[in-house]
């Protein structure tokens, strides 16, 4: 089983290329990054530009299509989304079977994403992480990529903010799972993954800035409209900037990412793209 390319990596996902004769690309279409040869380097994908939360999910799916039918290569995408309340697909096949109208369950629009996973919040102060590789034999172990995901998790946060973080539960908190990122038995993440014939997703949203609580509290009202009622715990989820006592951003993790992610997989000399 293939699963884990390990060649150069491509910086791309922005308007303008910095790199050597620096030269224009058209936006990418439908949903993908700019498309990259067919040598497998990897695509580090920059979604920060302002576009509506419906659209920067189904980027997801379009990703994981197209990582699968050969059309991309190997990426990892950083985002950024509007405030929503986003489920996995089979949640969101469980609740529209139950008679409940995902549409009209707001305040916040209610999205699905292409992985598993109970509700997760999205928002300004939230970074979203992604991996999508192609793969030869699937259904593949998960593990592999929730632990590929996690490392570069894990390296970042260490090496920026001097935070030590890794894999565990987090009870009562939000979609809970063995492979949330934690942080002092705080929650900071949590993961899910998809995977199609040929290709594997796995992909995390960091609460980098505001308040965890806020977070969990978004999701507790969720939940109360089908008549689940936790138990939750405040005291187990936070955000990036609580635990590192000062304001952080989603762009204050874009480059520690980036460069945690290059440092484990051993790439260098790669030519960065920026948005605008």
């Amino acid at each position: 089983m293939r699963c884990r390319p390990r060649r150069p990596w491509r910086w791309s996902g922005g308007t303008r290329t910095t790199s050597a004769g620096s030269s224009r690309r058209p936006p990418p279409g439908k949903g993908e990054p700019p498309a990259v040869g067919r040598d497998q380097s990897w695509t580090v994908w920059v979604d920060a530009s302002p576009g509506p939360p419906w659209e920067k999910v189904a980027r997801e799916e379009a990703l994981l299509g197209a990582v699968a039918a050969g059309r991309l290569g190997p990426v990892l995408r950083l985002w950024t989304s509007g405030p929503s309340l986003v489920l996995g697909r089979l949640e969101a096949r469980r609740l529209e079977q139950a008679g409940y109208a995902l549409a009209q369950m707001g305040p916040l629009p209610v999205l699905v994403r292409p992985s598993g996973g109970t509700a997760v919040p999205h928002g300004p102060d939230d970074l979203s992480v992604t991996l999508c590789y192609p793969c030869d034999q699937v259904p593949a172990a998960p593990e592999m990529g929730y632990r590929r995901l996690l490392a570069g998790l894990v390296r970042a946060l260490e090496q920026a903010l001097g935070l030590q973080a890794g894999p565990g539960w987090a009870p009562g908190s939000f979609c809970d799972g063995r492979f949330n990122l934690v942080v002092g038995g705080r929650k900071v993440a949590g993961t899910a993954q998809a995977q199609r014939r040929g290709a594997v997703l796995v992909h995390a949203t960091v609460m980098v800035g505001g308040e965890g609580r806020s977070r969990l509290r978004q999701v507790a009202a969720f939940y109360r409209q089908v008549g689940a009622h936790g138990p939750w715990d405040e005291g187990r989820v936070a955000s990036l900037s609580e635990l590192a006592g000062r304001a952080l951003s989603p762009q204050d993790l874009i480059e520690p990412l980036v460069d945690a992610f290059l440092a484990g997989w051993g790439s260098a000399g790669a030519s960065r793209t920026h948005d605008e």
